[in-house]
């Protein structure tokens, strides 16, 4: 099922304020616990994150001694996409 950020949010903030009703757009839910709202919480988020790439940055300081700095962004930085 295809949650959006405007629905995650409604939910967060009614976990936020002890509400067990939500407004998604024209409708309105009550849930029947509060441990019944963070399971939806949890697989809207998982949901909202499928397909999004993340992108993690690996930096590696070319055997420099100890003396020695490293700047990252100095031409040695290596980009790896995780997919």
């Amino acid at each position: 099922m295809a949650f959006t950020l405007a629905q995650l949010t409604s939910l967060e903030n009614a976990i936020a304020s002890g509400t067990k009703s939500v407004t998604y757009g024209d409708k309105t839910v009550t849930y029947h616990s509060l441990d019944e709202m963070i399971r939806l919480r949890a697989l809207m988020r998982q949901d909202l994150n499928t397909g999004k790439q993340s992108r993690t940055k690996a930096v590696f300081n070319k055997g420099l001694g100890a003396s020695q700095s490293f700047e990252p962004g100095d031409g040695g930085d290596i980009y790896i996409n995780s997919i």
